[in-house]
């Protein structure tokens, strides 16, 4: 079991640098495949419509993308984001209302490693549709509406480690189908 004493939100939504899983549980110096870089004028328009992109580091063409206020609804920034799914690795959808019709959008982000649905409405077909990206390492669903055996029925990687709804004090589960709960 891995236990933190680090804050799990942050006041400003979006700050990376406060959340558990981006320094303690995963190494940023992962190999990925190369990938091509994102047009300018692409990031410029998804920063234009509410979205934060930036490099997961100086020389990369993957990215983590957060929202702060999106100036339209979370399906079109979310297929505006599928333009260039591929460069995306961390997605952090916090306080955010997702319907089906979103779960067919996120099966495009195929490098997808961490995301954040935390205090957002998910619904169990989308927890289904992540489950099919290979990659997703850690998922937080901290204050979400699905619950905690609902989450336990479907079959997530052995090495995804998930942050359930009633966490209370408690970060993540240990990498298996175990549910850590104070």
């Amino acid at each position: 079991f891995f236990f933190s004493s680090r804050r799990r939100h942050t006041r400003l939504q979006g700050d990376w640098s406060s959340d558990v899983c981006s320094s303690d549980l995963f190494s940023n110096g992962k190999e990925r495949p190369d990938i091509d870089p994102v047009e300018p004028n692409t990031l410029k328009t998804l920063n234009d419509i509410g979205w934060v992109v930036i490099p997961i580091d100086k020389n990369s063409n993957y990215y983590r993308v957060s929202v702060y206020h999106l100036k339209d609804s979370i399906s079109n920034a979310l297929m505006e984001l599928t333009k260039i799914a591929p460069n995306v690795v961390e997605l952090k959808l916090s306080h955010t209302s997702m319907n089906d019709s979103l779960s067919e959008s996120l099966t495009k982000f195929t490098s997808l490693e961490k995301i954040w649905l935390d205090h957002s409405l998910v619904t169990v077909k989308i927890l289904q549709q992540l489950i099919k990206i290979k990659n997703v390492e850690y998922l937080n669903l901290y204050g979400t509406n699905i619950s905690d055996q609902e989450i336990m029925k479907l079959k997530f990687g052995k090495n995804t480690w998930i942050v359930y709804p009633n966490a209370k004090d408690t970060l993540l589960s240990a990498p298996t189908d175990t549910l850590i709960k104070r």
